[in-house]
Protein backbone atom coordinates (compact mmCIF):
# COMPACT_ATOMS: atom_id res chain seq x y z
CA UNK A 1 0.00 0.00 0.00
CA UNK A 2 1.23 3.57 -0.66
CA UNK A 3 1.63 5.68 2.11
CA UNK A 4 0.16 9.12 0.96
CA UNK A 5 0.99 11.40 3.50
CA UNK A 6 5.16 10.42 3.11
CA UNK A 7 4.60 11.00 -0.20
CA UNK A 8 2.53 14.39 0.21
CA UNK A 9 5.36 15.63 2.47
CA UNK A 10 8.28 15.00 0.27
CA UNK A 11 6.86 16.52 -2.61
CA UNK A 12 5.90 19.99 -0.08
CA UNK A 13 9.96 19.63 1.24
CA UNK A 14 10.90 19.62 -2.39
CA UNK A 15 8.92 22.57 -3.18
CA UNK A 16 10.02 24.61 -0.62
CA UNK A 17 13.35 23.57 -1.29
CA UNK A 18 12.98 24.59 -5.05
CA UNK A 19 11.96 27.93 -3.73
CA UNK A 20 14.26 28.44 -1.26
CA UNK A 21 17.11 27.56 -3.93
CA UNK A 22 15.66 29.94 -6.65
CA UNK A 23 14.82 32.86 -4.05
CA UNK A 24 18.75 32.79 -3.19
CA UNK A 25 20.07 32.83 -6.77
CA UNK A 26 17.34 35.74 -7.50
CA UNK A 27 19.09 37.29 -4.49
CA UNK A 28 22.81 36.03 -5.64
CA UNK A 29 23.24 37.44 -9.13
CA UNK A 30 22.64 40.77 -8.85
CA UNK A 31 24.84 41.06 -5.44
CA UNK A 32 27.68 39.87 -7.19
CA UNK A 33 26.86 41.83 -10.71
CA UNK A 34 26.61 45.02 -8.17
CA UNK A 35 30.35 44.23 -6.26
CA UNK A 36 31.76 43.90 -9.17
CA UNK A 37 30.22 47.18 -10.57
CA UNK A 38 31.63 48.82 -7.24
CA UNK A 39 35.07 47.26 -7.69
CA UNK A 40 35.55 48.23 -10.78
CA UNK A 41 37.12 51.68 -9.89
CA UNK A 42 39.68 49.86 -7.61
CA UNK A 43 40.69 47.59 -10.61
CA UNK A 44 40.91 50.45 -13.25
CA UNK A 45 43.72 52.37 -10.70
CA UNK A 46 45.34 48.54 -9.61
CA UNK A 47 45.56 47.56 -12.93
CA UNK A 48 45.99 51.08 -14.62
CA UNK A 49 43.13 50.12 -17.46
CA UNK A 50 41.35 52.36 -19.44
CA UNK A 51 37.40 52.77 -19.49
CA UNK A 52 37.43 50.27 -22.28
CA UNK A 53 39.39 47.04 -20.66
CA UNK A 54 36.86 48.21 -17.16
CA UNK A 55 33.58 47.40 -19.61
CA UNK A 56 35.05 44.17 -20.44
CA UNK A 57 35.19 42.89 -16.77
CA UNK A 58 31.20 43.21 -16.47
CA UNK A 59 30.61 41.52 -19.40
CA UNK A 60 32.98 38.55 -18.83
CA UNK A 61 31.43 38.48 -15.35
CA UNK A 62 27.93 37.74 -16.74
CA UNK A 63 29.35 35.77 -19.77
CA UNK A 64 31.09 33.27 -17.00
CA UNK A 65 28.16 32.91 -14.86
CA UNK A 66 25.78 32.24 -17.76
CA UNK A 67 28.02 29.23 -19.07
CA UNK A 68 27.73 27.78 -15.64
CA UNK A 69 24.54 28.30 -15.15
CA UNK A 70 23.38 26.54 -18.71
CA UNK A 71 25.26 23.47 -17.41
CA UNK A 72 23.52 23.39 -13.59
CA UNK A 73 20.01 21.83 -15.63
CA UNK A 74 21.54 18.74 -16.92
CA UNK A 75 23.39 17.76 -13.92
CA UNK A 76 20.21 18.11 -11.66
CA UNK A 77 18.44 15.77 -14.34
CA UNK A 78 21.25 13.50 -13.97
CA UNK A 79 21.38 13.57 -10.44
CA UNK A 80 17.16 13.10 -10.06
CA UNK A 81 16.53 11.15 -12.74
CA UNK A 82 19.03 8.27 -11.09
CA UNK A 83 17.89 8.67 -7.68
Amino acid sequence: MIDVTSSATEEKGLKRSVLLVTAFAAFLTPFLASAVNLALPSIGKDLHTSAIGLGWIPTSFLLIAISGAMGMPPLAMRHYVSA
